[in-house]
């Protein structure tokens, strides 16, 4: 009897402990507190005030190699894709990642007239820092349902607009390295560190 008891004991242990799991259609994937777990090492945040003003709110996610195909599993675990098509968007995504590196932002200010990282005549500049080099990025905005933004970065919320910031580097350039991304305008600036999971405390 100690034995069955160790036995099933064990087994919901490891459970618990899954990082993984099978869409009905074949597919590992990483489950959902795993993908949480991924998301949260590579993204990070900065809020500003003047006064007891929130003027800046940013929040943003480094698309390093481990999180794009985490991104790509995660997706592939709402939308129950079969192997074919996981394929498919995985090749889509090597081939981005090896011209780009990519950050996503939810991007919050007061003004909405503010709010237009996208457009051509914006006040905001856009820069990564990374190994003594600035990269200048050029946004655009995701016209994605809310609900599909925050299935995959569940931070980001109503009040943020969602921005995908491409850098013409590649990821697996920069990715093991400390990186400063920098929102800045003439009403305030954010500057987010993304930290590699290796140097982590």
């Amino acid at each position: 009897m100690k034995n069955v008891f160790l036995f099933f004991l064990l087994c919901g242990f490891i459970s618990s402990c899954a990082t993984s799991e099978v869409t009905p259609t074949g597919v590992k994937v990483v489950t959902q507190s795993e993908y949480e777990r991924i998301l949260e090492k590579y993204t990070t945040s900065s809020i500003k005030y003047q006064g007891l003003y929130n003027t800046l709110q940013v929040e943003g996610t480094l698309v390093t190699t481990t999180m794009a195909q985490a991104q790509l599993e995660q997706t592939a675990r709402l939308y129950i894709w079969d192997q074919p098509k996981m394929d498919e968007e995985k090749k889509k995504s090597q081939e981005l990642s090896a011209k780009q590196t990519t950050v996503f932002v939810s991007f919050y200010t007061p003004e909405r007239k503010n709010d237009n990282l996208h457009k051509n005549m914006t006040m905001w500049k856009l820069f990564l820092d990374v190994d003594g080099k600035r990269y200048e990025g050029k946004a655009s905005k995701i016209k994605l349902l809310f609900s599909e933004v925050q299935a995959i970065y569940p931070y980001h919320n109503r009040f943020s607009t969602p921005y995908n910031i491409v850098f013409p580097i590649p990821v697996k350039d920069i990715e093991s390295k400390t990186i400063r991304f920098t929102v800045t305008g003439s009403v305030d600036n954010a500057v987010l560190e993304f930290t590699p999971p290796a140097l982590q405390p």
